[in-house]
């Protein structure tokens, strides 16, 4: 791993201390260290002071790390830190985030409420953001991020009987059915396409009108029927990452439709909808 264009002035080489922000079994070892932290640059804690002196290559007044591995290549570091008393202020937190691409924060309160995964979305960040979603993923899921922060505005306003306006209403509402789209069970991921069209659904107020605890019931549904009926929907966002305006369209009428059928309480039954889709082709 090369990092270029940082001041070498900035940093320091020295030995691992208890008190640093490192592993416990990286105590006693040699890393390099901002002057102003006491974590140290990621892949560059080393045995000996020889090996992280040479790690440590002033070049034309930047600084170069490298990590010494036999095949190249680089690492990547998932930190996990305990805050205390939900403290993201904290020396140690503060100065990892300072370090990172960003930060996913679980809040415990959410996780017992059978919010899971149970991830704070105001205090969570990504600095790396829409660069890493697929041009569809950032379409459907642009606002997502500032609309679930609205929710919990207002649900704290609303749990201490604020009266609210019909916007603010329908905002809540809406949010509430957002959350519970967004639970995953354990070892449960979705592919990428079927992630947006579950997220197009709720941005798109499709299921503002199904009771909240229905959601999941819905979902549990409608996927393998989209699957099974209109495979061709999630095979264009798959193979393209876009969601294209005259399939974003296909997808609205097979939702349309579905959730017609939800509310009634029925389901439709894909085998079936695949065979008429396949006589009308023929």
């Amino acid at each position: 791993m090369m990092i270029d264009g940082f001041p070498a002035d900035d940093y320091v080489v020295r030995q691992v201390s208890p008190d640093d922000g490192a592993l416990p079994r990286d105590h006693g070892k040699w890393a390099i260290f901002p002057k102003k932290s006491i974590v140290p640059l990621p892949h560059t804690v080393f045995d000996t002071e020889e090996q992280a002196k040479k790690a440590f290559g002033g070049r034309g007044g930047d600084l170069e790390v490298r990590k010494l591995m036999p095949s190249g290549g680089s690492l990547t570091a998932l930190p996990i830190i305990e805050t205390q008393e939900g403290e993201v202020s904290a020396y140690i937190p503060t100065n990892v985030i300072s370090i990172t691409d960003g930060q996913i924060y679980l809040e415990p309160n959410l996780f017992f409420a059978g919010i899971r995964p149970a991830i704070n979305v105001g205090i969570s960040v990504s600095r790396v953001g829409g660069n890493a979603q697929t041009k569809a993923m950032k379409k459907v899921a642009g606002s997502l991020k500032l609309d679930l922060a609205s929710y919990w505005d207002l649900e704290a306003f609303a749990q201490l009987g604020t009266e609210l306006d019909a916007v603010a209403t329908r905002k809540l509402e809406r949010g509430k059915r957002l959350v519970e789209l967004l639970k995953q069970g354990q070892y449960a991921p979705l592919p990428m396409e079927e992630q947006v069209m579950i997220v197009y659904a709720g941005n798109q107020g499709f299921l503002d009108e199904l009771p909240v605890d229905k959601v999941l019931e819905f979902q549990e549904k409608f996927l393998p029927y989209v699957r099974a009926a209109h495979a061709e929907i999630g095979e264009e966002i798959r193979t393209t990452g876009k969601l294209s305006a005259q399939n974003e369209e296909n997808l609205s009428g097979v939702l349309r439709d579905f959730v017609d059928q939800f509310k009634q309480g029925k389901t439709p039954d894909p085998r079936s909808a695949a065979r008429k889709k396949e006589a009308t082709r023929a």
